[in-house]
């Protein structure tokens, strides 16, 4: 009987979250963490509406600031962020006319 995707999905994940990325990131919880109070403050002194695909590029950007703080920095993780505050960037842009999205 073949393995269904769902375990394999889960040992893939397993081997990440157990190995390298402990060693990339640091400790779960404490990333976890981190980036939920970085999100939580932001929201806290928010002065503008922003709409739910402008802020999930900005959380993204917050988990990206907490790894490179709780763990050791990557390029990959610097690249991430950036492309994640482009994507922010130009949806907020988008939504006041000032950058077309389909440019």
């Amino acid at each position: 009987m073949t393995e269904p995707m769902r375990a394999q999905i889960l040992r893939q994940g397993i081997a990440l979250t157990c190995g390298s990325r402990d060693e990339e990131y640091g400790p779960p919880a404490i990333n976890l963490a981190c980036a939920g109070e970085l999100k939580r403050v932001i929201r806290r002194f928010m002065g503008r509406e922003i709409g739910p695909a402008e802020q999930e590029a900005l959380d993204m950007v917050l988990t990206k600031v907490a790894r490179l703080v709780t763990g050791q920095p990557k390029p990959d993780t610097y690249v991430d962020g950036a492309t994640y505050f482009a994507i922010a960037g130009e949806v907020a842009l988008a939504a006041i006319d000032l950058c077309p999205v389909d440019q």
